[in-house]
């Protein structure tokens, strides 16, 4: 790469930027999805298991669920168990 100084006439308007955000975006999903590759690779050596464990290990995927506050019988008593209000009114002065 030369080390070229840019004028302010030749300076990236909005379509060279997106090419240049895509071009980089591009760069760090191959460098991430290599080094994925690679530790697959690891592991995959260092698994003893048979090939069927391997492929079911591959098509793995994360799976986001809310997990509740309570359980059903600690929401219940909770439910129950509201405490009430005692007021007593303000003495003015």
């Amino acid at each position: 790469m030369s080390k070229k100084q840019i004028t302010p006439e030749e300076e990236e308007g909005p379509e060279e930027l997106c090419i240049i955000d895509t071009l980089v975006e591009e760069h760090c999903n191959q460098n991430m999805q290599d080094k994925l590759n690679e530790s697959l690779v690891d592991f995959e050596e260092g698994l003893s298991e048979s090939p069927t464990v391997l492929a079911t290990l591959q098509s793995w995927r994360k799976i986001e669920e809310i997990l509740p506050l309570f359980n059903k019988e600690e929401e219940a008593a909770a439910e129950k168990e509201i405490p009430k209000l005692n007021l007593k009114p303000y003495l003015w002065s």
